[in-house]
């Protein structure tokens, strides 16, 4: 009799025991996809995973929020093989995929946009190219013309200019000596508003030189060159 009453006691630690591993399995079972730490007697459970590094030999690390701790002060570092948590990560790394193709789609959009506008500025480069090999041919058609538009143009008695000091005056050719061939074309100066004639020497040779100086050393050059402007209907 006392044999059987010692296996009845037993039979019910053992399910005294069965019953406490099925309750602590229904409490982890409870937290979800998260996973817990246990220090100290104290169970830290994984609420939601917030960035993730890579260390040292690849190493991966993610940032953790801890349930039921809202300071972000309390966040860690945890490695991988601390973060029993296999669906918050897989769910974490879907989303960190998705802004990676988010962000690589926009920088590709932004290398497109930036090769259109190189483009375009190439296209108007060769515009603004063009246009000025047109106007210089127009100008030496005009030239060639100039004993035409001399005979046409009314003759007007025309006042030397006054000499105006521009220094240094010896740094231009005109005033070194070197023979004017034509004019090319007259535009204001944009630092003092001086007009400056663009000057070609029969040496081939070209250069900007304010027209006062002109004037003085080489006149005739430059009313041939203003009356090559004068046009009658």
């Amino acid at each position: 009799m006392e044999r059987f009453q010692k296996v009845d006691a037993l039979a019910r630690e053992l399910q005294v025991f069965s019953d406490l591993n099925m309750a602590n399995e229904d409490t982890k079972n409870s937290t979800g996809s998260s996973s817990e730490d246990e220090i100290g007697g104290v169970k830290y459970v994984v609420e939601k995973i917030l960035d993730k590094r890579i260390i040292t030999k690849g190493k991966v690390e993610y940032y953790i929020k801890w349930k039921g701790y809202d300071n972000p002060s309390d966040n860690t570092w945890e490695p991988i093989e601390n973060c029993d948590c296999p669906d918050l990560i897989k769910e974490f790394e879907a989303s960190l995929k998705k802004k990676e193709e988010k962000k690589q789609k926009a920088d590709k959009r932004k290398s497109t946009s930036l090769i259109s506008k190189s483009s375009n500025s190439a296209k108007r480069a060769k515009s603004v190219e063009k246009n000025t090999t047109k106007k210089s041919y127009e100008s030496s058609e005009d030239d060639s013309d100039n004993e035409l538009a001399q005979k046409a143009a009314v003759k007007a008695p025309i006042e030397k200019p006054k000499t105006v000091a521009v220094a240094p005056k010896k740094s231009y050719g005109i005033a070194r000596g070197e023979a004017v061939d034509i004019i090319i074309g007259v535009h204001k100066c944009e630092i003092d508003d001086e007009l400056e004639a663009l000057v070609k020497y029969k040496n081939g040779n070209h250069e900007f030189v304010p027209s006062s100086i002109v004037a003085e050393l080489a006149p005739k050059v430059l009313i041939q060159f203003y009356e090559s402007r004068l046009h009658f209907p």
